[in-house]
């Protein structure tokens, strides 16, 4: 018990707690003799009182509270006292004393006289009792294990252990157990890179497109005077196009996991500050992308949850949603059915110039698309994430 200071005790004395006390002052109790083998006591991490002699090293060594030898004639009190509402708890922790008379013809109903040295049987040993609503409990401390020798003819031999109690785990607060709020900052870092990258990479695939464009047209106009200056531009074309394909395929993949880790973080940390009642999870807002469909309305209706709930945590069903959710919806569709229409397109391409300069122009157009898109997220990541840390700082 010395080794855990942290720890705050309850004493109860008259049927009255007092408390919260210090180890230390526990102890100066005990051996000042003003805490008894049945007085309950209570540590801050335990749900029940019990009796100080079941707590080790609390009465250890220390000595018994002294009282005044029996003058002769004198008798001895010791009541049996039986505990069965908060009253008669008190009344038995003030009666437990034990209490001397001028006279041996003075009697109390509480308790029988006996007169001192008398070779009559003893009385049995009062009752313990614990404070009203409080029961003994019968699980085990948790305190270190320790060993007492006896005394006189038993010195040798090691005395049995006092009882121990277990300390039964209290359970945590609900804000506890979901967690702590999660600085995004590192995270919207990383996703701002991403996002601007993507807008580098579509204004050079732009610029790009119309380069090709120009050489598509030449190969097909004849304007090369020679083959090996025809096979030279198209090997050029081929290269560009390999390299911005890999290229936007490698950020893509990048941005979209930062993206929808970001979502999830959002969710998680809209809840942290007060938000009940959300009916999507983070997993949920996450895997709604993934799902046919679904995906064309329930990532909006994540996203505008997010949105309403950290602009108001407290009332957010009420908040309004800003027309920034709908712009960035409706490029999200516009790009997506856009990718579906140039993707069938690209599989079922032939071998003709004509082909290529179609499917290089509905490329430049995906990648003007692309611009209005991204920066249309970028704000919205950049709005949630401030509207979340002040909220955050204002509770902290």
């Amino acid at each position: 018990m010395a080794g855990q200071p942290r720890h705050q005790w309850y004493i109860w004395l008259n049927g009255t707690e007092h408390g919260p006390l210090s180890a230390r002052f526990l102890f100066s109790l005990a051996r000042a003799g003003k805490i008894r083998p049945d007085t309950p006591v209570r540590r801050d991490d335990m749900t029940q009182a019990v009796p100080a002699g079941r707590v080790r090293g609390l009465l250890d060594g220390t000595a018994p509270p002294k009282t005044a030898p029996p003058r002769p004639g004198t008798a001895s009190v010791k009541p049996a006292v039986t505990a069965t509402s908060s009253s008669s708890a008190a009344a038995a922790a003030t009666s437990a004393t034990t209490a001397t008379s001028s006279s041996s013809s003075s009697a109390t109903a509480a308790g029988k006289l006996r007169p001192e040295g008398a070779g009559t049987k003893r009385s049995p040993t009062p009752a313990r009792t614990a404070p009203a609503g409080v029961a003994p409990s019968r699980s085990r401390v948790d305190e270190p294990a320790r060993e007492r020798s006896g005394h006189g003819a038993d010195s040798g031999k090691k005395a049995s252990r006092l009882p121990e109690i277990a300390l039964k785990p209290i359970a945590a607060p609900a804000a506890a157990r979901s967690g702590k709020f999660r600085d995004p900052s590192l995270l919207v870092n990383w996703v701002e890179i991403c996002l601007w990258a993507c807008l580098c990479l579509a204004v050079v695939g732009i610029a790009t497109r119309i380069v090709s464009h120009g050489i598509l047209t030449d190969l097909r106009d004849g304007t090369y005077a020679s083959a090996a200056l025809s096979a030279t531009a198209s090997e050029a074309f081929d290269r560009r196009e390999r390299f911005l394909s890999v290229m936007e395929l490698f950020l893509f993949a990048v941005t979209s996991v930062l993206a929808l880790k970001w979502i999830h973080r959002a969710n998680f940390n809209a809840r942290q500050l007060g938000a009940e009642g959300m009916r999507f999870t983070p997993g949920w807002a996450v895997g709604s992308y993934f799902i046919p469909i679904v995906n064309l309305w329930k990532p909006y209706q994540a996203m505008k949850e997010i949105w309403k709930a950290s602009s108001s945590p407290a009332n957010w069903q009420g908040a309004p949603s800003g027309a920034l959710l709908g712009i960035w919806w409706f490029l999200w569709l516009l790009s997506t059915f856009a990718n579906y229409a140039v993707f069938r397109f690209f599989w079922a391409i032939g071998e003709r110039i004509q082909d290529f300069i179609a499917a290089n122009a509905l490329a430049a157009v995906m990648d003007v698309l692309e611009i209005p898109l991204t920066v249309s997220f970028l704000i919205l990541v950049k709005k949630i994430t401030k509207m979340q840390m002040a909220h955050a700082h204002s509770r902290s």
